[in-house]
């Protein structure tokens, strides 16, 4: 499944929400900096939502992540959900946009915070749509199943189940879940 097109409905110049930015004044150098400030958040078409952040790690396409108050994305696991200060939960862009070998570190995209029929990784085998959903050991990947340390998440709907990865979500202010709350 090929990343949706989408476009911002604020009124922002040069925004491609499926676009990798590699910052090098040498190897790039139409791209000396970002080109936009970490942490801009847009909206696009249906409500969908995304955030402008930086790789403090390689992410492959479709990973959920974890996005630090200083806005860098890393893949999402068991144990950096539990970061201190807190996360925000998203989702990086996906095929054609990033490659087989992922989104490197240090490159700036736009993360989507929310949205529907957003592609995302889950483990395929055990992952059930229309459940609760929690972090996995596996970077990046959700399942309907929890492990030992697997944390639950709140805002986040797979709407579709396949076979194989991407799986089709629904994304309304994805969050940790604590207790005995409702996600």
């Amino acid at each position: 499944m090929t990343q949706p097109t989408n476009f911002t409905t604020d009124s922002a110049v040069g925004v491609d929400f499926n676009q990798v930015y590699t910052v090098s004044a040498s190897v790039t150098p139409e791209t000396p900096a970002p080109p936009f400030l970490l942490g801009t958040t847009l909206t696009g078409f249906f409500g969908a939502e995304y955030i402008f952040v930086q790789a403090s790690t390689s992410i492959s396409a479709n990973d959920f992540l974890a996005i630090t108050g200083a806005n860098q994305a890393n893949s999402l696991t068991n144990t950096n959900v539990a970061a201190s200060g807190g996360v925000r939960i998203g989702v990086a862009p996906g095929a054609p946009v990033v490659t087989s070998t992922g989104i490197a570190a240090q490159s700036y995209f736009w993360a989507a915070l929310n949205g529907a029929t957003l592609p995302g990784n889950a483990i395929a085998a055990s992952t059930t749509s229309n459940v609760e959903l929690y972090t996995t050991a596996v970077a990046g990947v959700v399942s309907s199943v929890t492990g030992s340390s697997g944390v639950q998440l709140g805002g986040i709907i797979m709407t579709l189940s396949a076979t194989a990865n991407p799986q089709t979500f629904l994304l309304t202010w994805p969050r940790v879940v604590t207790g005995t709350q409702n996600p």
